[in-house]
């Protein structure tokens, strides 16, 4: 609902865990971001608890799951380790400071 009103969406950072699959509302949400040209990118969660094989096996499941041509709009997160932190202030940073530019900045087809 929030975002259906909002004029000046810059950049939406849906979080998913690395250890289950998209759901229904997830894959939704994602629809409906590109229906409406919002950009976006996905904040994968609990990455810390997986090894760097099963790390690279979940981004590629979760890809395919999203329908995803590439994985570039799949950040790996970890409260824990910080990893990915950086890079999501970043992408948030670029999209507030570019405005309406910034749309093909991230994932939006």
């Amino acid at each position: 609902r929030f975002l259906r009103g909002a004029k000046q969406v810059r950049l939406v950072i849906p979080i998913l865990d690395a250890r289950r699959d998209p759901t229904a509302e997830d894959l939704k949400m994602v629809g409906w971001l590109q229906e409406n040209e919002h950009p976006y990118i996905f904040a994968i969660t609990k990455i810390d608890k997986l090894g760097s094989n099963d790390r690279r096996k979940c981004i590629a499941r979760l890809a395919k799951a999203l329908q995803m041509d590439d994985d570039s709009a799949l950040i790996p997160v970890s409260s824990l380790t910080r990893e990915g932190s950086t890079t999501c202030s970043r992408s948030s940073a670029k999209c507030s400071n570019r405005g309406k530019k910034s749309r093909k900045l991230l994932r939006n087809p």
